[in-house]
């Protein structure tokens, strides 16, 4: 019987002539597979099939790599609520972090709400 895993997959994102700092895109993805080894096989393949290389409206050329599996979790079941992973953040500012949430949240939120 099939079970279902939480896979936490990154890639870094590189931009010819950015001075930007180095980005990178964590993204949780739900696997279903027989058994952890073949969900590890399957998300290694999406983070594979999703690396690309394109130019963007700036005329820069793009890529996503692929970095690695960070974490797999298997789910057990499915609860209004549950917790599907949690990560503990050290930051060096308190303030400027809870300021840097807050911001995220009022864009994706209002993003989402539209």
């Amino acid at each position: 019987m099939k079970k279902w895993f939480i896979a936490k997959i990154i890639w870094q994102i590189k931009i010819s002539n950015s001075n930007l700092a180095s980005e990178f895109d964590e993204q949780l993805r739900l696997i279903n597979a027989d058994d952890a080894d073949l969900a590890i096989e399957k998300a290694n393949k999406i983070g594979k099939q999703h690396e690309e290389s394109f130019l963007n409206a700036k005329d820069q050329q793009v890529v996503w790599k692929f970095i690695d599996i960070e974490f797999i979790k298997e789910i057990s079941s499915f609860e209004d609520g549950m917790e599907i992973c949690s990560k503990t953040i050290k930051a060096d500012n308190a303030i400027t972090y809870i300021e840097e949430i807050n911001t995220k949240s009022m864009i994706n939120l209002n993003i989402f709400t539209r």
